[in-house]
C-alpha cells in the first residue's frame, strides 16, 4: 500500500517542477522587456539631448553670423566647430543672403561633429538690411 502513495508524491513534486519553471520563464521575459524600455528610454534621451545642443548651436551660429556681418558688410558666411566640455565637438555653418531691403541669415548645427548619431538643425532669421 505505500507504493501508491510514492507515485502521487513523485507526481506532485514533478507538478510543483514544472509551475516554478513556467514561473521562472515569465519572470525572466518581464525582466528583458523591462531592460528593453530601459535601454529604448537611454537611447530616446541621448537623442534628444543631442537634439537640444544642435539647436543651441544653431542659435548660437545666428548670433554669430549677425555681429561677424555687423563688423564686416562684405561677409557671406562662417563656418566654426565649438568644443563642449567632455570632449564634444559640434560644427555650425552659417550663410547670409542679401535680398533688396534684407538679410537672410542661415545656420545649420550638427552635433557631434563626427559619429554615427548625429543630429541636425537649422535656424534662420530674416533682417532688415539697412539703407546707406
Amino acid at each position: 500500500m505505500r507504493r501508491p502513495e510514492t507515485l502521487g508524491k513523485g507526481r506532485r513534486r514533478g507538478t510543483v517542477l514544472i509551475i516554478l519553471m513556467v514561473l521562472l520563464l515569465v519572470t525572466i521575459s518581464i525582466a528583458i522587456a523591462v531592460m528593453q524600455a530601459a535601454l529604448v528610454d537611454s537611447r530616446q534621451f541621448s537623442t534628444d539631448a543631442k537634439a537640444l545642443q544642435a539647436d543651441r548651436l544653431a542659435e548660437a551660429g545666428l548670433s554669430r553670423a549677425t555681429a561677424l556681418r555687423t563688423a564686416d558688410p562684405d561677409l557671406a558666411g562662417d563656418d566654426w566647430t565649438v568644443e563642449l566640455p567632455g570632449g564634444a565637438t559640434g560644427s555650425v555653418s552659417s550663410r547670409i543672403k542679401e535680398t533688396p531691403g534684407r538679410l537672410i541669415v542661415e545656420s545649420v548645427a550638427t552635433f557631434p561633429a563626427t559619429g554615427v548619431q548625429r543630429v541636425r538643425s537649422r535656424r534662420s532669421v530674416i533682417l532688415a538690411q539697412p539703407t546707406p
